[in-house]
């Protein structure tokens, strides 16, 4: 495995903290390491041909119900309460 300095990385890899800022994510096996000297701390180094942007989109969220029939509605407050209880109930002590 490639092995590079700070001042040495490909203009075309990027860690995951920089993608992440980049709106990105990684889809595939990092391709080197970047060392910073003197602690010799590693990171994973990904090229950008193996990345696709985030999907703002994904996630979980209290307000909107989502199916694989529609694109999601706006739940009645009634819903909300109902759903909001569930989850908690999940989290209480036994």
């Amino acid at each position: 495995m490639k092995q590079f300095t700070p001042d040495k990385v490909p203009a075309d890899m990027f860690t995951t903290s920089k993608l992440k800022k980049m709106g990105l994510t990684p889809i595939s096996e990092y391709s080197a390491y970047i060392t910073y000297p003197p602690s010799k701390r590693r990171y994973k180094l990904y090229k950008l041909e193996n990345v696709r942007p985030i999907d703002k989109n994904a996630g979980y969220s209290l307000l909107v119900k989502v199916s694989k029939y529609s694109s999601g509605e706006i739940l009645s407050p009634q819903e909300m309460e109902k759903k909001l209880r569930e989850i908690s109930n999940r989290f209480k002590p036994i």
